[in-house]
This record gives structure tokens, sequence and C-alpha cells, in this order.
């Protein structure tokens, strides 16, 4: 306690070195927590699901295609077959419009099989999911809400179960809501890009002999326990091999990939987010070496002070305590302002993210992340305040106490201080190589033609209610109405439809 009351004596008497120090170090512990923050809730919080190991996702693949979505009738077959899961299921984006109180919405939705909730172990908060019978045609005009789109515009009603919606001019029964927290639910952060979530699921209407060539709908399964990955993957293509003799015309060659669910949201970003890591680890090791030069200008100050303590019976290891408590205190000081800052990083990390970037809505700054920091800081107290103290626990003290003796620089403090020096310099460096580069990739990226023009371009998406436009005529005269109105406003060139935007062109 002599000791902490000391050191903060000594930094409040030096207010101008204390506030560079800590900004210095504040700066560092922000931006590693942040970036860790980030790291943390995208690559390692597990799933919101039970048991998130045992999920998995399921691809057919074959030669010319190394991973594609699963027809429905090879799922049909899968799911009655295998040994191996607990439970498989489909699901694929189908979006509609919601009509209520005279106002239409367009949502977010899933269509899903029987199981799917089952799979994710997620109960409805009111009603039940889906059934097998669900899934059969006519029988499908069912839907379950998230728990936001129940409260939005339904306000909560607690009722609601056996109510009628209209979605996309048909009328559905509502079975079940969803509790709070689940309309990220899907799978595949790819299906609902950054900030858009599941609104509402229905079923998919499956066959006895469906469509086997039609590959659209994602699978998602779940191992039973204690099975391993390679026992299902195994299982599946000898399935798949008994398939392709059965159905030579459609599942000729076709095997299976298996990976888990976590790998698969997470796997593309991995790279990228731990080199991000790295890159902001640099910062902080050049901000201890900053201070650490700091301390070692101030310790050059206080020789004087430290020879005097070691002549009255201080010992070398409780000089070192001494600043080895400044500089942990620094450090804890630094570690406050670094969280204020890192919470407000995290913020615009979050909002400037790019869309791919999976999982955003499980990071945050909590336990996990307040644990890191606080061994950061300790690990950074002890970094920087150690070569000051070491250097103080080693001072010449006939020299120092003789008359005439001067308060100086020797050969070996200079020494300490070049080496850091010259540290600084290779990190930052090494950081302004990376920055240069990664500045340049995105220069020549926005350089690159895409393969047509861009400028002054509108899209717009059209979506059409199944029930007043059943045949392709009555939807083809629809969109020809539209063509020919759009092209009638004032400042249009040109016009036209497609089911998918231009891929750029690279």
């Amino acid at each position: 306690m002599n000791d902490l009351r000391f050191a903060l004596r000594q930094l409040l008497k030096n207010p101008g070195f204390t506030a560079v120090a800590v900004l210095t170090l504040a700066l560092g512990i922000g931006s590693n927590t942040a970036i860790f923050s980030l790291v943390y809730g995208v690559l390692f919080r597990p799933l919101p699901y039970r048991d998130p190991e045992q999920l998995v996702r399921i691809f057919q693949s074959s030669p010319d295609q190394p991973r594609f979505p699963m027809s429905a009738g090879a799922f049909q077959d899968f799911r009655e077959r295998n040994t191996t899961l607990s439970g498989l299921a489909l699901y694929t984006r189908q979006d509609l419009e919601l009509s209520k109180d005279d106002q239409a919405e367009l949502l977010g939705a899933l269509r899903v099989t029987s199981g799917f909730f089952e799979v994710l172990r997620v109960r409805p908060m009111l009603g039940r999911e889906f059934l097998r019978d669900d899934e059969v045609p006519g029988h499908h005009h069912v839907v379950i809400l998230s728990h936001g789109l129940w409260k939005r515009r339904f306000d909560s009603d607690p009722g609601i179960i056996g109510k009628s919606v209209r979605l996309t001019g048909e009328s559905f029964t509502v079975v079940g809501v969803m509790p709070a927290g689940v309309q990220h639910v899907g799978g595949d952060y790819r299906s609902f890009p950054h900030g858009e979530t599941v609104d509402f699921w229905w079923p998919v209407t499956l066959r006895p002999q469906d469509e086997r060539g039609s590959h659209f709908m994602n699978a998602i399964a779940r191992l039973k326990p204690s099975v391993p990955l390679a026992q299902a993957h195994a299982e599946f293509n000898q399935l798949a091999e008994g398939m392709a003799r059965q159905f030579p015309d459609t599942d000729q060659s076709f095997r299976i990939a298996i990976r888990s669910l976590h790998e698969e949201i997470v796997g593309q970003s991995r790279t990228t987010l731990l080199l991000l890591f790295g890159t902001v680890l640099l910062v902080l090791l050049i901000a201890c070496a900053n201070v650490a030069n700091l301390l070692l200008a101030r310790s050059a100050a206080r020789e004087r002070e430290m020879a005097v303590r070691a002549a009255v019976g201080a010992g070398r290891w409780r000089i070192v305590r001494q600043l080895l408590t400044e500089s942990a205190l620094l450090a804890v000081i630094s570690c406050f302002a670094g969280i204020l800052l890192a919470q407000s990083a995290l913020i615009a990390l979050v909002r400037l993210a790019p869309d791919p970037l999976p999982r955003l809505q499980a990071v945050q700054l909590e336990g996990h992340v307040l644990l890191f920091t606080l061994g950061l800081t300790l690990v950074t107290g002890v970094l920087f305040g150690l070569a000051p103290a070491w250097k103080a626990g080693r001072a010449n003290l006939n020299g120092l106490l003789k008359d005439g003796g001067r308060v100086g620089t020797g050969r070996r403090q200079l020494r300490l201080r070049d080496t850091l020096v010259a540290a600084e310099v290779a990190l930052a460096l090494m950081l302004l190589v990376g920055t240069g580069l990664l500045v340049r990739s995105f220069w020549r990226l926005q350089q690159t033609a895409p393969g047509f023009n861009p400028e002054r371009v509108l899209t717009a998406i059209v979506s059409l209610p199944y029930t007043g436009y059943d045949s392709p005529a009555d939807r083809g005269r629809f969109l020809q109405q539209l063509l020919d109105r759009i092209a009638a406003l004032s400042g249009v060139e040109s016009v036209g439809l497609t089911s998918d935007l231009p891929w750029i062109r690279l």
C-alpha cells in the first residue's frame, strides 16, 4: 500500500508525463480490446444453440462443383435412411409480403422442413413447431412468427395462435411464436446479410417423388452424441452411391460434403480477423516501447533518488517492486480509459463492418473480453515497466553518491533506449508497409472495370403475390406494364428486368 500511495503521488506530480503515457497505452489497450471483442464474438463464441458442436451443414458435390445445395428428393432419402444423425432439415430463403391494417411490408422469411427447430434445439415460446403434415402440399399455409415481428406488428398478442395473417395475398395460420433472440436463426449467415433478420418461418412442401434435379435448399443436421463427423461423412457417401445407382439420370457421380456449422459460418473470416488482431498487437507493442522510453527518460532524473533509497537499506527487489508498482498503476488507469475507448470503437466497427462478416450480433463487451483486457493490462504493465526497473536495480551507488556525481545518461542506458527505438521503428515500418499494400489493393479494386457502366443505374426488387398472378402470362403482363410506366418517367433513358444483378468481372 505504501508503494501504491507513493506511485499515485508520483503520477500526480508529473501530470504531463502521466497524460501522455495514459493516452498512448489507452490507444493500444482500447484497440486490442475492441478487435478482440470482434474476434471472440465472430470466431470463438459458441453458437447460441445447445450442444453446438453437433451441428453440421451437408452439401452434395460433383467433380465439377465441390459443394452445392441439396435436392428435395435426395433430402427425403437421406432423412429416412441415415443412422448417424439425430435430425436433418432443409431451409431456403423465400420472403413474403405481410398485409395488415392496410400496410404492406416485405419481410425476411425462411422456408423450412419439419424438424428444423428440433435440429437447432430451439422451441417456440408460444404454440408449436412444424410437423411432417405441414410439408404436404395444401397443408403448408401455416407460419411461425419471430418475437420481434409478433411484438412490432401484432402488439405481443398472447392469443395470436390459431389466427390468420395475409402473406403475399394468401391466408396463413399462425401456429407458433419464437422467443426473443431467435430472429437470426438460419444456419447460414449468407442467406441474411448484415442487418437483416428472419421475421417468420413457413414450411417447405415435399412430395413422395420430389424433384431430384433442382438444388436450391440448404441442409442442416445434428449428429448423434459421440458420433464423429468422419463416420457421418462415410455413411452419407455410401448412401449417395446407392442413390446414384437408383437414380442414374440425376444423382450419378454425386458425393457428399459435411462441415461443422461453426466452421461453415466463420471459416472464411478467420484469416482476416486473426491478421487484424495481429496488427493491433503490434500497435500495443509500439505503445509499450514508447512508454518504456518515457519511463527510461524519467528514471534518469530519479537516479539519485534510487541511490539514496539503496543507501538507506532498500534492496534491489524493493526498488524494482516500487517501479513496477508505478508502471502497473499507470497500466490500470490506462485500462479504464482503454475500455471506454474500446466501447466507442466497437460500435463503429460493427457499423462499418462489411456485409459478409458473420455473427455481428454476437459482438459485445462482456466477461471474456474484460478478462482479456485485465490480463493484457497486467502484461502491459510488466512489459513497459521491466526495462526501467531492471536498469534502476543495477545502478552504481558509489558513483551516484560521490560529491560531484551527476545525474545523466550512461552508455548502458543509451544502448537500452536505442534498442527500444529500433524496435519501435521496425514495428512501425511493418505496419506502414502493410497499410500501404492494403491501400494499394483497395485502389486497384476501385479501378477494376466491372464489365458494365454502373453510373446512374438504379435497381429495385419486385415481389408479386401468388394470388392474382398464378400464370406466367399474368406475371408477364404485369411486368410489361411496369416496364412501360417506368420508361415513361422523366429522366429514364432505359429500363430492363433480370432475375439476378450482373456479377463484377474480375
